[in-house]
C-alpha cells in the first residue's frame, strides 16, 4: 500500500453559509491523503499506473470554484469526484480548512476533516 499526500493547497473561494462569505470569499486550505495499492507503478515507473496527483490538484482547484455553504459538503464532492476518476483508491482523507471564520472570537481557521475507505 502507498500513501500519497497533497498538503497545503491554498485557494481564495466563497464557501459559506452567510451570504458575506459567499460575496467577499474567503482564504481555504485543502490536504489530502490517498492510499491505494500502487506495486504497479513502482515496477513500471510509468505515470499511467500510479494517480497523478497533478490531476488530483486540477480537480480540487475546479470544485473550490463552486460554492458550497459546508465544508462536510465540500470534503465529500472531493472525495467523491477523486474515487470516481482514480478507481485504485482504497482509502481517502480530506480536511478542508477555512481561516478567519465569521466567529465572534479570535480563531485562525476551522477545518472539517471527511474520511472514505472502499470497503464502505
Amino acid at each position: 500500500m502507498t500513501e500519497i499526500f497533497l498538503e497545503g493547497l491554498e485557494f481564495y473561494a466563497r464557501h459559506g453559509v452567510y451570504e458575506a462569505e459567499q460575496s467577499l470569499g474567503n482564504r481555504f486550505q485543502v490536504d489530502i491523503r490517498l492510499e491505494a495499492d500502487l506495486k504497479e507503478a513502482g515496477d513500471s515507473d510509468d505515470l499511467i499506473h500510479t494517480i497523478d496527483y497533478v490531476m488530483v490538484y486540477a480537480l480540487i482547484s475546479k470544485l473550490m470554484q463552486e460554492k458550497f455553504k459546508l465544508l462536510e459538503a465540500l470534503g465529500t464532492q472531493i472525495i467523491g469526484e477523486l474515487v470516481d476518476k482514480f478507481p485504485r483508491i482504497q482509502n481517502i482523507e480530506v480536511t478542508v480548512s477555512k481561516f478567519n471564520p465569521p466567529i465572534s472570537g479570535l480563531c485562525k481557521r476551522v477545518a472539517v476533516t471527511s474520511r472514505w475507505n472502499s470497503e464502505g
